[in-house]
C-alpha cells in the first residue's frame, strides 16, 4: 500500500494481482496502481533530483545570509569562514568578496529555478534585481523573493506527489532540517518537513477527516 512493489510484480494466476490490489485497497482507500512509480520518481528519479537541488539552492540563500549578518557585524572571521563555505557549495573556491559570493550563488540559483520548472521571467526577474543589490540589506528581498520561487517549486513537487499517490499529504521529508530554518529565517515563518508553512490553516471545506484530526491535534501542542 505504500508504493514499495509494483503490482505489474505481482503474478497475474488467479487473481492473485487484483486481489492484493483490493486488500491495499482496503487497508487505504487512497491506494492506486501508480503509487509505486510516483515513490519511486521521488526516491530515485527526476523528482528527487530536484528535491535535491531545492535543498542545495535553500543552504545557499542560508549562507548568503550568514555572510550578510556577519558583514553587517563587521565579524571577520566569520566573513571568512562563510566566504569560503560559499566557495565550497558553489565550487568557485575563488569567493573571497561579497560580489562575487553573491554572483556564484545567483548563478547555481538560476541553475536550480530551471531545473525545477520555474518560470523564466520571473527567474530571470529576480536574477536582474539580486544581481544589482550592492549591499547585505538590498539584497535580503532578492533573498526573500527567491525563498518565494523556490517555495512555489515545493508546493509543485507535493502536487504532484499527491495527485500521484492519492495520499493526503505531501512527500515526506521534502525539506531537511537546515532547509526548514532557512526557509524560516528568510520568511519569519515556520515550516514543516513538507514544505508546509506552518502558520497557514486550510478551510476546513478543503480538509480530508484525517487533516482536521492532525490540525486538531497539531493545535492542542
Amino acid at each position: 500500500a505504500n508504493g514499495d512493489i509494483p503490482l505489474s510484480s505481482l503474478s497475474s494466476r488467479g487473481g492473485h494481482r487484483e486481489a492484493i490490489a483490493a486488500k491495499a485497497k482496503q487497508y487505504d482507500s487512497t491506494f492506486n496502481s501508480n503509487r509505486f512509480n510516483v515513490v519511486k520518481d521521488f526516491t530515485s528519479g527526476k523528482a528527487s533530483d530536484n528535491v535535491t537541488a531545492i535543498n542545495t539552492a535553500i543552504g545557499h540563500l542560508g549562507s548568503l545570509n550568514e555572510l550578510g549578518a556577519a558583514l553587517k557585524n563587521g565579524d571577520t572571521p566569520m566573513i571568512n569562514r562563510v566566504l569560503n563555505r560559499i566557495g565550497t557549495e558553489t565550487g568557485k573556491p575563488g569567493v573571497n568578496n561579497f560580489d562575487i559570493a553573491r554572483g556564484a550563488v545567483g548563478d547555481e540559483l538560476m541553475r536550480v529555478f530551471r531545473q525545477v520548472g520555474a518560470s523564466e521571467s520571473e527567474a530571470n526577474s529576480w536574477k536582474a534585481k539580486f544581481d544589482s543589490a550592492k549591499s547585505p540589506d538590498q539584497l535580503k528581498g532578492g533573498m526573500e523573493v527567491a525563498a518565494d520561487l523556490l517555495e512555489s517549486r515545493i508546493n509543485a513537487l507535493n502536487d504532484k506527489y499527491k495527485r500521484g499517490t492519492g495520499k493526503e499529504s505531501g512527500f515526506p521529508h521534502l525539506l531537511s532540517q537546515h532547509s526548514q530554518e532557512v526557509m524560516g529565517t528568510l520568511s519569519g515563518k515556520k515550516y514543516d518537513d513538507q514544505g508546509n508553512r506552518m502558520d497557514v490553516v486550510p478551510s476546513v471545506h478543503d480538509m480530508s477527516i484525517e487533516e482536521m484530526k492532525a490540525e486538531l491535534a497539531r493545535l492542542k501542542k
